[in-house]
């Protein structure tokens, strides 16, 4: 173990692609699931006003789709917004492409740096234990386009 410590300090490319392996998520591929929609925002905005922008964006243009908003604190420097829950992946990912909308709550947000995708409902966990969003965002980009 200590050998392998100090080869990873000393930056032994071997050792930080087997380190990094094992510290990869392995997400499930299966995407015929119930999806949700995820927001990443950094944590000096207010969620609340998201929140709440998201809500009355749902009640306006999803009224009958009964979806649901909550905010989750994903780590020290961000939270995501989470809006669920979509039946489909074609149904979430509709939903994604309107964020991109003058309709969109995200519309107020255009100076800020933040991160919008569809994940599963058994996907979330995972990323959610593992808080790498780069890492899903990865997977996302190969597997949904």
């Amino acid at each position: 173990l200590l050998k392998t410590l100090n080869d990873y300090i000393s930056g032994n490319p071997s050792v930080i692609e087997e380190i990094e392996d094992k510290l990869k998520v392995n997400y499930i591929d299966d995407l015929e699931k119930v999806h949700f929609f995820v927001a990443v925002f950094p944590d000096n905005l207010s969620y609340n006003e998201i929140l709440i922008k998201f809500s009355d964006h749902n009640k306006t243009y999803y009224e009958t789709d009964a979806l649901k908003t909550k905010h989750i604190i994903l780590n020290d420097t961000s939270f995501v917004v989470i809006v669920k829950e979509f039946s489909t992946k074609n149904l979430a990912l509709n939903y994604l492409d309107g964020q991109k909308g003058n309709n969109s709550p995200l519309k107020d947000y255009k100076d800020v740096q933040y991160d919008i995708f569809v994940i599963t409902d058994e996907n979330f966990p995972l990323f959610y234990q593992a808080k790498d969003v780069e890492s899903y965002l990865g997977f996302f980009r190969e597997k949904y386009y």
